[in-house]
């Protein structure tokens, strides 16, 4: 018996070591990675807001109907490109954002990445690019924000569309489970934090099978797309500005007023939600669940997807949001 214990104990110091090493390893890299420095995108721009600069990436006419796009998590604007020139083409003025840390954006020196931060730098980007009462689009963990910003500033926005959202609302009449403490202060971190992030988040090998991990139709997940989300991995301090932000992604933000169930009766504006049939990451009971919160809001179901529609199949996703983007601007 006591040579299995200590068997044990020596396999799980093994494995334990082979971790660090295998981390340390990768933040390395990501280090001499970043050293290259990514360049953003020449036909994007820094906007400078009250909140701080904001990359934005904008297609079609200045006077066409404004959309906004907010990406999900370590994704950025390019990752909405597709889906900007096809709205571009339709006389939209479609405006893709890199919310920070991701993207190239300015990242908070303070880390604050919660969603009344967010929601307030997309407030902010509004007033200074002068847009009119833009609809608002939000992927995935982009919802967060997205309904953060419609619910303290409804008079700036027509109407919000959220696909897929991660809004991570508790079970009806549950609570937010309580914080880890202690996972909470190793996650904050950096020497845990970084290596972690550079072993998954900004691991460019990783990148592709992430990705699949995320769709129904794994071959969507091609080289062109894992080659959009690797861009902003080489900008300086990549690394180290997500690993500030992921507690945000692994803690409830209990403050918001998106947080709040409740809350969503009252939002008072033309929402849509639009969700892959089988995704396995955001079940389509949380839509369904989400369209009984929202008075009057509209469920469109993709069959055949998962998370990501528009790279899935992106025809049945451009005519379910043109669809309702015409609904919403026609009043």
């Amino acid at each position: 018996m006591l040579t299995a214990l200590r068997w044990t104990a020596k396999a799980l110091a093994a494995g334990l070591l082979l971790v660090v090493f295998l981390g340390g390893a990768c933040r390395m890299a990501a280090a001499w990675r970043e050293s290259e420095g990514a360049e953003p995108p020449a036909d994007g721009r820094l906007v400078k807001t009250a909140d701080g600069d904001i990359f934005v990436e904008a297609r079609g006419p200045d006077g066409g109907a404004p959309v906004l796009f907010v990406h999900g998590t370590a994704a950025w604007s390019g990752f909405w490109l597709a889906v900007a020139d096809e709205l571009g083409r339709q006389g939209y003025r479609a405006v893709a954002i890199d919310l920070p840390p991701f993207g190239f954006s300015s990242r908070s020196a303070a880390g604050a990445y919660s969603r009344r931060d967010q929601a307030e730098r997309i407030a902010s980007l509004i007033a200074a690019l002068g847009l009119d009462r833009p609809i608002i689009v939000g992927h995935s963990f982009g919802a967060g924000p997205v309904v953060e910003a419609a619910m303290r500033h409804r008079e700036r926005f027509r109407g919000v569309v959220l696909v897929d959202g991660a809004l991570g609302l508790p079970a009806e009449g549950d609570a937010y489970p309580p914080d880890r403490k202690l996972v909470r202060m190793l996650i904050e971190q950096p020497i845990v934090a970084e290596p972690l992030v550079a072993a998954t988040m900004t691991n460019p090998w990783l990148t592709r099978r992430l990705l699949a991990g995320l769709l129904y139709k794994k071959e969507a997940a091609s080289e062109a797309e894992a080659d959009i989300l690797r861009k902003p991995f080489s900008r300086a301090g990549a690394t180290a500005a997500y690993a500030r932000w992921l507690p945000s992604l692994l803690f409830a933000d209990g403050a918001a007023m998106s947080a709040a169930p409740e809350n969503y009766a009252r939002l008072a504006l033309p929402v849509a939600l639009i969700w892959g049939r089988q995704d396995a990451v955001t079940p389509l009971a949380q839509g369904e669940r989400l369209q009984r919160l929202v008075p009057g809001s509209t469920l469109d179901i993709i069959e055949g997807v998962g998370h990501i529609p528009h790279i899935e199949d992106e025809p049945a996703f451009l005519a379910t949001l043109t669809k309702r983007l015409k609904e919403i601007v026609a009043p």
